[in-house]
């Protein structure tokens, strides 16, 4: 469960992003990298405390 919703919350923000254009921070890479390394932090940090 905790994975769809970290999965949920990327593909909002980067659907967010496409829809208002704000501007080079859609191309930016430091985006993908953000919201890869918050993918990760979530589903990681969920999955432990369910331990």
């Amino acid at each position: 469960m905790q994975l769809r919703i970290a999965f949920q919350v990327v593909v909002a923000t980067m659907i967010n992003a496409a829809l208002n254009d704000p501007g080079p921070c859609i191309d930016d890479s430091e985006m993908t990298d953000a919201l890869s390394q918050m993918l990760v932090s979530y589903a990681g940090s969920q999955s432990n405390a369910s331990r």
